[in-house]
């Protein structure tokens, strides 16, 4: 819609000709990743459309400028297992972990005698930083009793585990 000039009446419903509708592409620097700025040759860019005005709210420009913008986050270029939160816990604790690829990954749950627990990850997960809760239940469901765990991740040959605490 073109309300630029405060109705429907503007230089915006005009130039569409459709009665206050804009049919253009509007060209997003990177809608996949959120960034709707607009691109320089876009229709909404005050230099290409006959109104002369901005239509829309984000700047024109695909590189980040302006003051406390962040630019996107680097890709993680290796694994990472970090340590649970909080630790000990009760009722549940938060497990972080990262992946430089897309991988095929199970996150699991043993106790002091290896013997596993509960499986909270075991699927293909893509690239970046993930986060999983326990919930300090078993993969029946059963509420485990307090004492110490280990987490495992396996993501093709990376394997790692950390100790964590329940306590009651």
């Amino acid at each position: 819609f073109g309300n630029v000039g405060g109705d429907w009446s503007g230089c915006i419903a005009a130039q569409a000709g459709l009665n206050g509708n804009f049919s253009e592409d509007p060209l997003f620097c990177d809608p996949g990743l959120s960034n709707f700025r607009l691109t320089e040759n876009s229709p909404c860019a005050p230099a290409n459309n006959a109104c002369g005005e901005l239509i829309g709210a984000l700047p024109v420009g695909c590189t980040p400028t302006d003051i406390g913008e962040e630019p996107r986050a680097e890709l993680p270029s290796d694994f990472r297992l970090e340590q649970n939160y909080p630790n000990p816990f009760n009722p549940a604790t938060t497990i972080a972990f990262q992946l430089p690829h897309r991988l095929a990954v199970r996150l699991e749950i043993c106790n002091l005698l290896g013997q596993e627990v509960a499986v909270l990850i075991d699927d293909i997960l893509e690239v970046g930083r993930h986060e999983v809760i326990w919930d300090g239940r078993d993969n029946s469901g059963a509420t485990v009793s307090t004492g110490i765990y280990f987490y495992r991740l396996r993501a093709g040959s990376f394997s790692l585990a950390r100790k964590m605490v329940l306590l009651k």
